[in-house]
Parts: structure tokens; C-alpha cells; sequence
């Protein structure tokens, strides 16, 4: 420094001059410094870095590269060190990015060049560079400087998404089924092609801009259907809905929620399904009308016998009143034409007293009454064989019970009146019950013809006794019809009310009425049956049936399921 100085005095530059000059001096050497230890530590980091920093010449030969390429490829430097990038690691994967070769051409920077390798270990490693041009202090071009790395984890990651994606969609075009995942607003996000042939065959339209709401709708024979679904998918997302289509088709609609808060939705052909079932109700129609009328014939004598005693009466009865009747009224027309004639008055006096008023007098009035009280009685047997024998209702109706029960009673008569007598104890007030009263005066009737049997069977020479009563439950109405019969063994009760089981003598009994009774309370109408033993012998029928079942339930889609054990539930 001092000789510095003293070369700056001799050369004849003033003191202020010569320390301005050294004050500058020293700060380039201090930048210098500081430049020298900050390319030092980047280097270091550069060393240790998980990825490797390279250099390359204008002819494209790798001119720095550091420690790092060798630790992730295997290769060493001295192997790469002025050969270029397509010497070392050959073409570009077919997964790099559009436009290199443009980007090497202007010597623009360029990103995410991938290169596969072979490995010591036999295996392929991925690995991607990105670059920017060098350029001198004049702006010219001379090389490229970048980075490269290892992405072979990268594109084992996104190779197993493909392939699941691929093979996700393999499975999904594989459903037989339409498929389709949805945004909670009916936006298609993914759906099979099965989906739009149904749809489109169905006769209705697919297009890509449709939502699920749009395209199912477009097939419905009733739109209102599965606009409710989808509208209220968050309150029927359990309950799969069926539609008929426009062809005829019948077409049964799934929804789920996946965890990502969005829609699955499956639309299968149950075209042939529905048929089935269709074809089953009629059947189990059929059947249960069978057994009505198997019913009515078996009650059909006494019936007629019922109504014939009345029928009597009421004939004897008005024909002795026919017998009298003409010729008072001819008695009366006399005395009106021969008015203050003393012997027409007294003519008709003679013919009433040989027409023994005395007697006349009180039996005439109790002759109609009687004839009345059959006409009534007859009535009564009429009426109820018509509510009982009506074709059963398809929708529930508010009903009098308790009305139903005496009508059931009275068509019933000749069944139990040798063998029992009916005590009712119904109670008063009861609220309408809402079901099908046709199907449910054919439970009432099975029970009590099944209990004046049982008391036949049990003793055929003393009165048994027949209760039936009702009572308010909370929310059902229970009625019990209890008999004084022979019961039932405790190693039968789980099969009475099986199809096509009974104890009967053959000709007497099918073995259905129980099991459609079962099927008509527990089934149609969400009730219970069971049985109690009777105090002093005999058995109880209890059966429990709500008022007002719930708003959903469908009385002609359910069908009778078992237990593990064969019962029925």
C-alpha cells in the first residue's frame, strides 16, 4: 500500500486524488472477497444438493457438472465431460413437453426434458433437465446452464395413476349396468357409454352438455319421477326408484354419496324383474281372491240358511195379512159410499165380526213388525256379505272397524252357531283405521271360523264361546279374538302361519287362510300377529294394525322375506 502511494506521488496525483484511489481499491477487494466465499458456500450447496447443476458449451458439450450426476446415475464426471447431452443420455422421452426442439433452436430456456436410462441395479431411471442460455457480458450466446434430477419416483406415480384410471375404466365400461358419477348438482363428471345406449334406446337423448337430471328425464314416460329423486337425493339416497320409460321399459335408478361429497349413480334394465313381479301380484291377487271365494262358498249354505229362516217368517206373516186385508179395505169402502144408511152400516158390521177383529186387531200390526224385523235381518246378512265379498282396494282408506268386525260376525253366523256363542266387546269411540278393509275383513273371518272349529274339535257336545274385541293401543288398534277350543301345541306354532300348513282333515282346510292373514297384516299393513294361550284352555289371536301407516309404504311392492329358520317375519 505505502509503495502504491508513494508510485501515485511521484507520478504527481494530490493526496485527495491518491485516497480516493486506495478507499476504491480496497472496496473491489473486499467485494471480491466476499464474491470468492459466496461462490465457495454455493458450491458446497450445490455439492450436496439432492439434484445436479450442469454447464454446457455452444457446440452443446458439458463443460461443469457437478458430484451430484454421478451420485444419482452412477456415471462418473470424467465419462461426461465434454460429450454432449444426446451422447450421454441418447433422445428425449416421448413424455417430455411440445416445442424443444424450437426452444434449442432460438436458445430459449426450456424445462422438464426427460431421459431414461438404464441403471446398475437393471433398471430404468427417469430423469429431467430444464435449462437457460448463458449469455456474455455483451449479451452473445455461449452455452446453457441448468439443473437435473431424478423423477423416477414421479413417473412411477403418475404411470399407477394411468393405470388405474385405465383400469377403472375397463371396470366401469364393464357394468352391465349405466354408471355415472355426478356432482350434487346432476354435472357428469364420468359416466360409461352402457349409459347413453340406455338412455338413447329408452327414447330419450344424450348429449355431453346434459346433466343427469336432463338425460334420465328425457326417457321418463313420467318426468315428475325422477325429477324427485335427484331433487331430493339427500332424503331417498337409500331407496332406489324405478321408472317406466318411454319404450315400456322399466328402469331402476341407484344413488350413493362417495366421500368426496358427490353422486354414484347406477341405472339398470329391470324390464324383466318388473314383469316377474307384475306377474306375481296378479297371481297373489288371484290367490287371495281364490280364497275368499272358497270362503264365501263354504258359508254359502249357511248363509242361505240365515237369510231362508227370515224369509219364512216374513212370508207367513204377510200372507196372513194379505188373507185380511182385502177384505177390510171392501168392509171400509162400503161404510164410505153408504153414509146415514142404516143397512149398509149394519152389513158391515156382520162381515167384521166374521172376520174376528178380536184377533185381527193385535196380530195384524205384530205381523208387519215381525216381517220388518226379517226384512232387517235380512238386510243385514246382504249388506255384509257385500262389504265382505267387494274386490279388494289397491290404496288404503280410512275404515269403522268395528262395523267390519259385526259384519264379518254376522256373514259368519252359521259357522259358530251350533258350536259357540260371540260375545263382542268393542270399544267405543274408536278412531277410523286407514288400510284395505276388504283384505282385512278376510283376516277376521279366517280367525273366527278357525276358532269355531277348534271348539268343535275340542268338544262337540258342550257351547264353547267366542270373544272378539277391540281396544285402543297408543298408535294401533289390537284386536283380540279369543275361543275356548283345543288350542294349539307349542311344536306347531311357528309353522301355522306358513303357506299350505294345516292340522285339518283334507277337505277342510288349504293351509293358506293363516298365511294370508300373516301376509295381509304384517306385510300390507306394517301390523303384528300373534297368539296367546287362553286362560282355562283355548287360544287368542292377537292382531295389532297402526292407524295411519307411514307415507311410504307401498302396499303392493312388498315382498315376504323369512327368518334363518324359516319363519315367517
Amino acid at each position: 500500500m505505502v509503495e502504491l502511494t508513494g508510485f501515485y506521488l511521484a507520478l504527481g496525483i494530490s493526496t485527495a486524488i491518491v485516497l480516493a484511489l486506495l478507499r476504491r481499491n480496497a472496496q473491489l477487494y473486499t467485494e471480491h472477497q466476499k464474491g470468492a466465499a459466496e461462490q465457495k458456500r454455493m458450491a458446497s450447496v450445490i455439492d450436496i444438493a439432492a439434484d445436479w447443476v450442469w454447464e454446457t458449451d455452444r457446440r452443446g458439450r458439458i463443460t461443469t457438472i457437478t458430484p451430484s450426476f454421478t451420485d444419482i446415475t452412477g456415471i462418473p464426471v470424467s465419462d461426461v465431460i465434454g460429450r454432449t447431452r444426446r451422447e450421454i443420455l441418447g433422445r428425449p422421452s416421448k413424455s417430455s413437453p411440445p416445442g424443444l426442439e424450437k426452444a434449442f433452436r432460438t436458445r430459449a430456456p426450456f424445462s422438464s426434458l426427460v431421459f431414461t436410462i438404464p441403471t446398475s441395479e437393471q433398471q430404468m431411471m427417469h430423469i429431467s433437465i430444464s435449462g437457460a442460455p448463458i449469455l456474455d457480458r455483451h449479451g452473445h450466446w455461449k452455452g446453457y446452464r441448468g439443473i437435473g434430477k431424478n423423477i423416477t419416483a414421479d413417473v412411477a406415480a403418475r404411470e399407477a395413476v394411468q393405470s388405474a384410471e385405465a383400469r377403472l375404466h375397463i371396470a366401469i365400461e364393464g357394468i352391465a349396468e349405466g354408471f355415472a358419477l355426478c356432482q350434487t348438482d346432476g354435472t357428469i363428471t364420468l359416466r360409461n357409454r352402457r349409459l347413453r345406449q340406455m338412455i338413447e334406446k329408452a327414447g330419450g337423448s344424450f348429449s355431453s352438455k346434459f346433466t343427469l337430471h336432463d338425460a334420465l328425464s328425457s326417457c321418463a314416460e313420467n318426468p315428475a319421477d325422477v325429477r324427485d329423486l335427484l331433487d331430493n337425493w339427500f332424503t331417498r339416497i337409500m331407496r332406489p326408484v324405478t321408472f317406466r320409460c318411454l319404450n315400456g321399459q322399466y328402469y331402476l335408478v341407484r344413488l350413493q354419496i362417495t366421500p368426496d361429497n358427490n353422486l354414484l349413480v347406477t341405472v339398470g334394465d329391470v324390464t324383466e324383474q318388473q314383469r316377474a313381479q307384475d306377474a306375481e301380484k296378479r297371481l297373489e291377487e288371484e290367490r287371495r281372491q281364490a280364497q275368499k271365494l272358497e270362503a264365501i262358498g263354504t258359508l254359502a249354505g249357511g248363509i242361505a240358511h240365515e237369510i231362508n229362516t227370515p224369509i219364512q217368517y216374513i212370508g207367513d206373516n204377510v200372507r196372513f195379512v194379505a188373507g185380511v186385508l182385502p177384505e177390510l179395505i171392501a168392509i171400509a169402502i162400503d161404510v164410505a159410499d153408504g153414509t146415514n144408511n142404516d143397512t149398509s152400516v149394519q152389513a158391515a158390521i156382520e162381515r167384521c165380526r166374521k172376520l174376528d177383529l178380536g184377533f185381527i186387531g193385535p196380530e195384524a200390526p205384530l205381523a208387519l213388525e215381525q216381517a220388518l224385523e226379517g226384512i232387517e235381518a235380512v238386510s243385514r246378512i246382504v249388506m255384509a256379505m257385500k262389504e265382505f265379498s267387494h274386490p279388494s282396494l289397491k290404496d288404503p282408506v280410512p275404515f269403522d272397524l268395528n262395523h267390519n268386525l259385526q259384519s264379518t260376525i254376522t256373514i259368519s253366523r252359521n259357522e259358530w252357531k251350533l258350536v259357540a256363542e260371540v260375545e263382542t266387546d268393542f270399544e267405543n269411540n274408536l278412531p277410523p283405521v286407514t288400510g284395505l278393509p276388504g283384505d282385512l275383513n278376510q283376516v277376521f273371518l279366517n280367525l273366527i271360523v278357525n276358532a269355531a272349529h277348534a271348539i268343535t274339535d275340542h268338544n262337540d257336545t258342550q257351547m264353547g264361546k267366542i270373544t272378539v274385541s277391540t281396544r285402543q293401543d297408543g298408535d294401533f288398534v289390537e284386536v283380540r279374538i279369543a275361543d275356548t277350543g283345543c288350542g294349539i301345541p307349542n311344536d306347531i306354532r311357528d309353522k301355522i302361519f306358513e303357506p299350505f300348513f294345516t292340522t285339518k282333515d283334507v277337505g277342510r282346510g288349504t293351509g293358506q287362510g293363516l298365511a294370508i292373514a300373516h301376509d295381509i297384516v304384517v306385510r300390507k299393513h306394517k301390523g303384528r300377529i300373534d297368539i296367546e294361550n287362553r286362560e282355562g284352555g283355548g287360544t287368542i289371536f292377537v292382531v295389532r294394525i297402526p292407524f295411519d301407516p307411514p307415507l311410504s309404504q307401498n302396499y303392493g311392492e312388498s315382498v315376504e322375506t323369512f327368518s334363518e329358520e324359516g319363519h315367517w317375519r
